[in-house]
C-alpha cells in the first residue's frame, strides 16, 4: 500500500537509476484520464466472450458492473491540510 504521492515518488526513485540531477514527475500521472471512459473500456473487455462471469462464477450484467465501478472509484473524499476533500473528475 502507498499512502500517498510522496511516498509513490519516493518509492520510484528508489527503484530507478538515474542519474545525478535527473528529475522525474509523477504527480500528475492519469490526471486526465476520463475515469467513465475507463470503465467503459474494462467492462467492455470484462464481458468479452462472458469473461467475466465465467472466472468469477457471477451472472452481473454490464451495467451493474459499471456502477459497481463508478462507486468505487469516484466521489473520494481525503483529508488535506485539515480539510475534508473530495477528489472531482472533470472529464
Amino acid at each position: 500500500m502507498i499512502k500517498d504521492i510522496f511516498a509513490f515518488a519516493d518509492n520510484v526513485a528508489k527503484n530507478l537509476n538515474t542519474q545525478g540531477g535527473d528529475i522525474f514527475d509523477v504527480s500528475s500521472h492519469f490526471t486526465n484520464v476520463s475515469v467513465d471512459e475507463t470503465i467503459d473500456i474494462l467492462v467492455e473487455r470484462a464481458f468479452n466472450e462472458g469473461w467475466f462471469n465465467k472466472n468469477h462464477g457471477t451472472n452481473l450484467q454490464p451495467t451493474l458492473l459499471t456502477e459497481l465501478q463508478k462507486l468505487t472509484v469516484k466521489n473520494h473524499f481525503f483529508h488535506f491540510d485539515g480539510n475534508l476533500c473530495e477528489q472531482v473528475n472533470h472529464s
